[in-house]
């Protein structure tokens, strides 16, 4: 017991009323035993239960505790016949009776505590409070013409009233109503007329749990309190008793999986104001609700943990890689306990064989942080095969195989799409069907080539053509840009990504530029509004698909207009900015610059093979030119020259 005691060994004890194990008994402080009896409705008291507490004819009550708590408001003191004087209460020295509702099953609020005296057989002094949701030491001395336990009738109608919100949860009840004792059909004889309703259907939260609503329906009562839960068969308690507040409306939690509701895992608890109240089932045997601080956006991470402890059931990462050929295990995403085998394999795509060990289940999937949704078990599973394209580092897990179920295969709906369905028509016919999985990777993501030189028919700012590449279709818009620049941007139609097959100017193709990226678009800058001019092509961009990183945008330019492309722009793709006017207009003077220095370097070459020509001649034959007539002239006297030799 908590605090001071009052009992002495042998002389005096001190009773407890929260100790109600029916049939046993405890030991206070100073190890004197009392022994505890229950029974149901007594003298005809329907909707209440009695606990007796007896000792030893040679003790008397030294003081009444709840819980470990001292409740000196129920006086007892100075009741020793021998050793004080005897004052107040007088002598205590036989029983002491605690009366609870009867759908009380935790015993959480006793209403009437009952001291017998001693020199009168089932006479009582009673003790009851004016506020049942206050402090728990206000008991309050009642009329003292009330002295037997068939006199409390008149009492206890009073006493419901006080307490008329108090409800057992019926966490099992997935919809209807039930009564203040978590009952449907039973009506408890104490607050015979409030309900609680289960709204039905019940709200989908983080796609694969349910959260139920529970809410009075009764007319003028808005609120509730709780004395406790329970299951079909069980009662589930509070670790520290709740009653003293109350609520507009309780939120049960269950994973979609547990059809018969046998798991709670989470309880939420909504006053008429202000925050909601968390709680989780701790312990094994003997569960207790527990309270947890959570805000909202961490429920997730709760109910995952709670759905590994209760359920077994575990998540799988498809964000998760590893080497290839290699073996690797990362923790369970929900509860971080349960370790989950990962092996790499494949070259035109890579597959990814997750498995679990010691009987657990997978209950759902994730990328990285990302709840999966639209994969359904038809029972339980221990393994699965994750497939991405392409293969390497770019690769997306785009098609799932739950090995040994009926409808085994799943693919995404899109590349970017966080939502699964049922592979239909032709499926593989195994796990290594390559030619089946290979063309269902390709219609989620398929390769194409970008021609950048597709320029017919874009006539004016925002105008758009479309043309093919293999089986897609691909739309390319034009953008007038200020400074008597143009871009022109390629997507693929219907589709939010690609890989890119290579990109070419209407045949000739960008070395330089890497292929197999998973791409966005593709956008090329021009100088002026002509894309099918080749020698305009300024700037080469790709918006890479997003991975969460700010370098989504890469840029290509060239030293000159033969030389391969090169990443460029290095600020604009930390940026993820368009080139900016300038930076056009700068690429334009290198290129320009670059033309001017190699047409000069010709002119220079020509004119030192000239000179060497002119001696050749000059050696063995008298020939002279009077006047300079140019390069031009210089390369067709060099030409005959050659071609004579």
């Amino acid at each position: 017991m908590t605090g001071t005691h009052t009992c002495t060994r042998g002389e005096s004890v001190d009773i407890d009323i929260g100790k109600t194990d029916a049939g046993g008994g405890y030991r206070d402080h100073c190890r004197n035993t009392i022994k505890v009896e229950k029974r149901d409705s007594p003298s005809g008291l329907n909707g209440y239960k009695r606990y007796t507490h007896t000792f030893s004819r040679s003790c008397y009550v030294g003081g009444i505790y709840y819980n470990g708590v001292h409740q000196s408001s129920i006086k007892v003191t100075d009741a020793g016949l021998y050793k004080r004087k005897v004052t107040d209460a007088g002598l205590y020295k036989r029983k002491v009776t605690v009366y609870y509702l009867s759908y009380d099953d935790s015993n959480v609020l006793p209403l009437i505590v009952g001291l017998e005296k001693t020199w009168l057989t089932d006479q009582y002094y009673y003790y009851k409070k004016d506020d049942y949701f206050a402090t728990s030491d206000q008991w309050k001395d009642e009329d003292r013409s009330v002295s037997q336990e068939t006199q409390l009738h008149p009492k206890l109608p009073g006493i419901s009233t006080k307490v008329k919100e108090l409800v057992v949860l019926n966490l099992t009840k997935p919809n209807g109503t039930y009564y203040a004792n978590g009952d449907q059909s039973r009506t408890p004889p104490t607050n015979p007329t409030l309900k609680i309703k289960v709204t039905e259907p019940p709200e989908t939260i983080h796609t694969i749990y349910k959260r139920y609503k529970h809410s009075p329906v009764t007319k003028d009562t808005s609120t509730i309190r709780l004395l406790s839960t329970k299951t079909t068969s069980t009662n589930i308690p509070f670790e520290s008793p709740i009653y003293r507040n109350e609520y507009s409306e309780a939120h049960v939690y269950f994973w979609e999986g547990d059809n018969r509701h046998r798991n709670p895992l989470l309880l939420e608890l909504k006053p008429t104001s202000g925050a909601s109240s968390y709680y989780i089932l701790s312990g094994g045997v003997g569960k207790k609700w527990s309270h947890i601080s959570v805000t909202p956006s961490e429920v997730i991470k709760v109910l995952d943990r709670e759905n590994c402890r209760h359920n077994g059931a575990h998540i799988i990462d498809i964000s998760k890689k590893g080497s290839y050929g290699r073996y690797i295990s990362y923790p369970c995403p929900g509860c971080s306990s349960k370790w989950i085998g990962l092996s790499n394999h494949g070259t035109d795509y890579s597959y990814y064989y997750h498995y679990l060990h010691g009987g657990s289940s997978i209950r759902g999937f994730k990328d990285g942080p990302t709840e999966q949704s639209g994969i359904t078990f038809s029972g339980r599973i221990s393994s699965v095969f994750v497939y991405n394209y392409p293969s390497g580092p770019e690769g997306i897990p785009l098609l799932i195989c739950l090995p040994y179920t009926y409808n085994s295969w799943f693919e995404r709906t899109s590349v970017d799409s966080n939502t699964w369905k049922s592979v239909g028509g032709s499926k593989p016919t195994s796990t290594f069907d390559k030619e089946k999985i290979l063309k269902i990777l390709k219609a989620i993501l398929p390769t194409v080539v970008i021609n950048i030189g597709q320029g017919t028919g874009l006539s004016s700012h925002g105008s758009s053509i479309t043309y093919s590449d293999s089986s897609e279709q691909i739309e390319a818009t034009r953008q007038d840009l200020t400074g008597s620049f143009s871009s022109l941007s390629h997507s693929v139609k219907g589709k939010s990504t690609f890989i890119l097959g290579g990109i070419k100017h209407n045949g000739f193709p960008l070395q330089g530029i890497p292929q197999n990226l998973v791409v966005k678009n593709v956008k090329a800058y021009y100088e002026g509004q002509d894309p099918e001019n080749k020698e305009k092509l300024l700037v080469v961009g790709l918006e890479k698909r997003d991975t969460g990183s700010r370098n989504n945008h890469v840029y290509y330019s060239r030293e000159t207009k033969t030389s391969i492309w090169k990443p460029d722009l290095q600020k604009n793709t930390k940026s993820g900015a368009p080139p900016l006017t300038t930076q056009l207009r700068e690429i334009k003077e290198k290129l320009s610059a670059g033309k001017s220095q190699k047409s000069n370097g010709n002119e220079s070459n020509a004119g030192a093979i000239a000179g060497g020509v002119f001696g050749s001649l000059t050696s063995g034959t008298a020939v002279g030119l009077g006047i300079w007539k140019g390069p031009a002239i210089v390369r067709s006297i060099i030409t005959t020259f050659i071609t004579s030799v």
